[in-house]
């Protein structure tokens, strides 16, 4: 049977955290008399994966882009400002709310009149929504410019013919300081690439950017790429704070302002930033290369937080109800608004023991997420491990812990760092390790690694974790940020036993995005089910598969978690889109999601088990053939920006995830309806393909 849409509104559910021991106790009654607490797994996972849960070096990624976008703020209802060209094919894009009533103008480089009847033709910015009507709003004009010559041109922009609603709608956008956006592209060869300065984004913590001139064809690859000898003229770094100020820095390349080191053509700049919220910052560089004056700009969203909570440095263990795990605590303190601390963190860390043979051995490592809980009179945040991870590594305690973190889970951010704790393995805690390795070693056991060793031991019951629920065997379908309605449902002939889930114009985190689907499944009374996503639905997925126990676990099928042009990694786009929006008044709506940046994202899928990651089965698309100037791209603003090649706001470099299963790349298919190409939703004999490979 097939149902019909369903729209959630359900409340979060809430329960204050118990010691690890008393909580997988009563995890079952709780989850009864509160409805929906979810479960977390106890992920665990071997030595040699802990450079896959290192928080990224902010300085090794980053993004690049062969454009320029000027924030334009008009000063006696004039702007004119300089377009450098140094390719003979450009064009640029022009986006205001009141566009209608710009005058626009520009001279080439000899100072003729550049004709733009006709040049131009309109466009809209997809930003990151699933939704292309609400993406309908952010419209602007695209000028196509002929018989382009190399050098500088001059645009002049004039609003001095503004009528009255003209003017109240640049009052109720919030900005008037900023009352277009004007995005150059040139089809050159260089392009920039940027990188910020740190992935710890808090609050009143240093912050900035670093940049250089790169050739196109390293851009895109797995190592940061090496600067281009172009003379750089002019460096600035524009920061668009939360409450839409910029503010301009100077960019230096004297190895001081994080830019690496002195002449060696990347360009630094920093700042503190004084208030959280969400940031734009661009990199701006001028200069001149073979073909004469350039200018590129690249834009990074970064979400800066507040540090709620701070590790101590101490962590201690204590007995688990079954007997061969222990719990492990880590002592924190508060920082700031006790309020903010009512709310679920990550916590990540490297276990070590002692081995006879070569002292100090590195056992496994471990995160989860939880609450902070008071155990034995001490703020912690806890998890627990099998005892099994000991006698796979052929050691013992006492426990040592190395290269702990916290992260924030609104934006990913990672908050509080350790490199080296003091860990106190008490004795009742020592016995069980060492009983529990002796009796493993005597009963034949050969290193294989469990199930209940990977994720922990889930409860009886808990958030869209009922084995007795009515309702068994579905397929949940999920939509993308920011959607109003759940683009499957378009061909709902294509799915069976499926239920399309809907959270209309949400703009919110991956864990909220999860929690969300638990409270969906458990509403639906489903015992088991399969996940497909599109976009940050196939994240959402992946996410709910690696952090918690729920009936997807119970699934019985081939495929568990498919996903459909998500962006794993990020999309570049995701600065230019934050500027869209709050040009346009908050555009569509939805707040800008950091997990869906660049920068974010990469914090993100550090906390991904290769556990999850093997059962992500995803696919991927893009435009077909053509160049900007020959219908070669899905969304012609966004394409300007991204990465190619990309579905219009996935770049097919951040789409791909080693370790899960590739099911294949698309060509000539787009991330929505209304882009170049189909969207790729629409595809009947993938959906058909999803539909029949999807466990239940």
């Amino acid at each position: 049977p097939r149902s019909s849409q369903t729209t959630l509104f359900s409340p979060s559910c809430s329960l204050e955290m118990l010691s690890v021991p008393l909580f997988a106790l009563l995890l079952a009654a709780a989850s009864a008399a509160h409805g929906c607490e979810p479960a977390a797994k106890a992920l665990a996972g071997p030595p040699t994966e802990f450079p896959d849960h290192e928080i990224v070096d902010a300085t090794t990624t980053g993004v690049s882009a062969d454009s320029s976008a000027f924030l334009v703020q008009f000063t006696d209802a004039v702007w004119a400002h300089t377009l450098s060209v140094d390719s003979l094919q450009f064009g640029f894009s022009l986006f205001s709310p009141v566009l209608a009533s710009l005058s626009v103008t520009m001279t080439d480089p000899s100072g003729a009149r550049v004709d733009l009847s006709g040049a131009g033709s309109a466009v809209n910015f997809p930003g990151l929504s699933d939704d292309s009507t609400a993406n309908a709003a952010l419209t602007g004009t695209f000028y196509t410019i002929p018989n382009s010559v190399l050098g500088d041109y001059t645009l002049t922009l004039n609003c001095s013919s503004l009528d009255e609603l003209s003017r109240k709608m640049l009052e109720a956008t919030g900005q008037n300081d900023r009352q277009a956006i004007v995005v150059l592209y040139n089809d050159s060869p260089d392009v920039i690439y940027s990188h910020v300065t740190t992935s710890q984004t808090i609050l009143g913590k240093s912050l900035g950017l670093g940049t250089r001139m790169v050739d196109p064809e390293r851009a895109n690859g797995a190592l940061p790429p090496p600067a281009l000898k172009d003379v750089v003229s002019d460096a600035e770094l524009e920061v668009v704070y939360p409450d839409g100020h910029v503010e301009v820095t100077p960019m230096h390349d004297d190895g001081l302002h994080g830019d690496g080191a002195a002449n060696d053509g990347e360009y630094g700049a920093t700042f503190v930033p004084s208030v959280a919220g969400q940031y734009v910052l661009q990199a701006l560089l001028t200069g001149s290369n073979a073909n004469g004056q350039f200018s590129r700009t690249t834009q990074h969203f970064v979400e800066v937080v507040p540090q709620t909570i701070q590790l101590t440095g101490n962590v201690f263990s204590t007995l688990h109800p079954l007997e061969r795990r222990i719990n492990l605590h880590f002592e924190v303190r508060s920082l700031g608004d006790v309020d903010a601390v009512k709310q679920p963190f990550r916590i990540y860390a490297e276990i070590y023991g002692r081995s006879k043979s070569s002292g100090q051995a590195a056992v496994a490592w471990v995160s989860r997420i939880a609450e902070v809980e008071t155990v034995r009179g001490k703020k912690v945040l806890s998890t627990d491990m099998d005892v099994s991870w000991f006698a796979k590594a052929g050691a013992t305690g006492p426990i040592a812990i190395k290269n702990a973190y916290i992260q924030e889970l609104t934006a990913s951010v990672p908050i509080s760092m350790e490199a080296s704790l003091q860990t106190y393995t008490s004795p009742a805690v020592q016995e069980r390790i060492s009983q529990g390795v002796q009796e493993l070693l005597l009963g034949g056991y050969k290193g294989e690694v469990t199930t209940a060793m990977l994720v922990g031991v889930p409860p009886a019951r808990g958030c869209a974790l009922n084995k007795d629920a009515p309702n068994g065997g579905k397929l949940i379908v999920l939509h993308g940020y920011c959607a109003t309605a759940n683009p499957f449902q378009t061909h709902a002939s294509d799915w069976t036993d499926a239920l399309f889930f809907l959270n209309p114009r949400a703009g919110i985190s991956m864990d909220e995005y999860s929690r969300k689907i638990m409270e969906f499944a458990e509403a639906q009374g489903v015992s088991s089910f399969g996940l497909v996503g599109h976009s940050q639905g196939g994240m959402a997925a992946l996410h709910m598969m690696n952090y918690y126990h729920t009936g997807l676990d119970a699934a019985v099928g081939n495929r568990k978690v498919q996903a459909l042009a998500s962006p794993f990694y990020g999309v570049s786009v995701a600065g230019l889109g934050k500027l869209m929006k709050d040009l346009f008044g908050n555009g569509n709506g939805c707040e800008i999601i950091n997990e869906l940046s660049v920068d974010g994202a990469r914090n993100w899928m550090a906390g991904m088990s290769s556990t999850a990651i093997a059962q992500l089965n995803y696919y991927t698309t893009q435009y077909d053939k053509g160049g900007l100037f020959g219908n070669g791209w899905c969304n012609k603003i966004s394409n300007q920006v991204l990465s190619t090649p990309n579905d219009g706001t996935t770049e097919l470099k951040n789409a791909n995830v080693k370790g899960a299963v590739n099911r294949g790349l698309t060509i000539g298919q787009c991330h929505l309806d209304g882009m170049n190409w189909p969207p790729s939703y629409w595809d009947h004999a993938r959906n058909a393909e999803m539909n029949a490979n999807a466990a239940r």
